[in-house]
C-alpha cells in the first residue's frame, strides 16, 4: 500500500489566484479523506514553493494554514529560478512515495486525488480493478497489468481552445499525472537548463517526454480531475491564437515565440532532449539490476 502523498506547488507572482488554488487542493484532500475505504492512514503533505514572487504573493501565502488533514511546508526561493527549479525544490523537500504537481494558478478536482492514488496503489497491489465511489462520481476502471510509473487523467479546459487539442495538452502538462518518486528521480526531476526558464516553458513537455520513453503510464483521459486554467498573460492564454484553432491550422510564430524563433533555440532545445536522453540510457543500465520491473521492457 501507498503510505504517503507529496503534491508540490510551484507559484510566482500569482497573487490571490494561489488562494483559489489552495483551496481546491483542500477540497480534494478532504474528498480523499472521506472516502478512501482502508484502515490505515495515508501521509498528505502540500508544500509550495514561491520562487520568489515580487507581488503579494509571499504575503498571502503567510496566511495559509493546513486544516490538520495534511502538512503544509512553504518554501521561498531568494532568487526566481523557474518552474523547474521550484518544482524540484519542492520535490527535495518532500517525503512522498508519490508525487502531484499543480501550478499556483490551476485547479485540482475534488475527485483528483482520490482517483489517481486508487490507480497507482492497485496496480501497486497488482489488482486488475478498482472501483472509485462517492456521491458525485462512481467509476470502475481496469488497471493496467504492466507496472506503471505514472497516471495521468483528464483535463478540462477553457471552451474556447478546439477540441482538436485536448489530448495533445493532456499529453504534454504535468498538473493531471501522479508519479511514483523513483520514476521521478531516476528522470532527474524537472530539466533546470537556463533555457527553459528563458523561454517561460516547455520543461513539462520534456519532463513528460522522458517518463513517457521509460515507463508504462495509465491514461484515462475520459476522466477529468483537473482544470487547466486560463488568465490574461498566463502560457495558455498567449496560445489562444492557435489552440484556438484546429490543431495544424495555425500557421507561423505566435509574437511570444518570435524571439525564440530562430536556429540556436531550435538547436540548442534539440541538443538538450538527447543529452537528456543518452544519460537516462546509460543510468537505465544500471537500474536494470534493481527493479527492472518499473522500466518499458522494449527500447525506443
Amino acid at each position: 500500500m501507498i503510505k504517503s502523498i507529496s503534491i508540490i506547488v510551484p507559484c510566482y507572482n500569482c497573487g490571490y489566484r494561489i488562494v483559489k488554488t489552495f483551496q481546491k487542493i483542500e477540497e480534494s484532500i478532504a474528498f480523499f479523506r472521506k472516502y478512501f475505504n482502508r484502515p490505515k492512514p495515508v501521509e498528505i503533505e502540500v508544500i509550495i514553493v514561491d520562487d520568489c514572487s515580487t507581488d503579494k504573493t509571499p504575503d498571502i501565502l503567510s496566511l495559509l494554514h493546513s486544516t490538520g488533514e495534511y502538512q503544509l511546508k512553504i518554501i521561498s526561493h531568494p532568487h526566481n529560478r523557474g518552474a523547474s527549479v521550484a518544482r524540484n525544490t519542492g520535490v527535495k523537500a518532500s517525503i512522498g512515495e508519490i508525487l502531484f504537481f499543480c501550478d499556483g494558478d490551476d485547479f485540482f478536482e475534488a475527485e483528483h486525488i482520490l482517483f489517481c492514488y486508487s490507480i497507482l496503489n492497485a496496480n501497486l497491489e497488482k489488482k486488475s480493478i478498482v472501483e472509485v465511489q462517492a456521491p458525485s462520481c462512481h467509476w470502475t476502471v481496469s488497471v493496467p497489468e504492466k507496472r506503471i510509473g505514472y497516471v495521468a487523467t483528464g483535463v478540462k479546459l477553457d471552451p474556447e481552445i478546439h477540441s482538436s487539442w485536448k489530448q495533445i495538452l493532456a499529453n504534454s502538462l504535468t498538473i493531471n499525472i501522479c508519479v511514483h518518486r523513483a520514476c521521478h528521480e531516476f528522470i532527474n526531476g524537472f530539466s533546470e537548463e537556463p533555457i527553459f526558464k528563458i523561454m517561460g516553458g516547455s520543461e513539462d513537455c520534456l519532463y513528460r517526454e522522458m517518463l513517457d520513453h521509460f515507463f508504462e503510464s495509465g491514461r484515462f483521459y475520459d476522466v477529468e480531475t483537473v482544470e487547466y486554467k486560463r488568465y490574461p498573460g498566463n502560457a495558455i492564454d498567449k496560445q489562444m491564437p492557435r489552440v484556438s484553432l484546429p490543431y495544424g491550422e495555425y500557421v507561423g510564430e505566435l509574437p511570444h515565440e518570435q524571439e525564440f524563433d530562430n536556429i540556436w533555440f531550435k538547436e540548442k532545445l534539440r541538443t538538450i532532449n538527447q543529452d537528456v536522453l543518452m544519460r537516462l540510457e546509460k543510468k537505465r543500465e544500471a537500474y536494470n539490476t534493481l527493479f527492472p520491473q518499473v522500466f518499458k521492457v522494449s527500447d525506443h
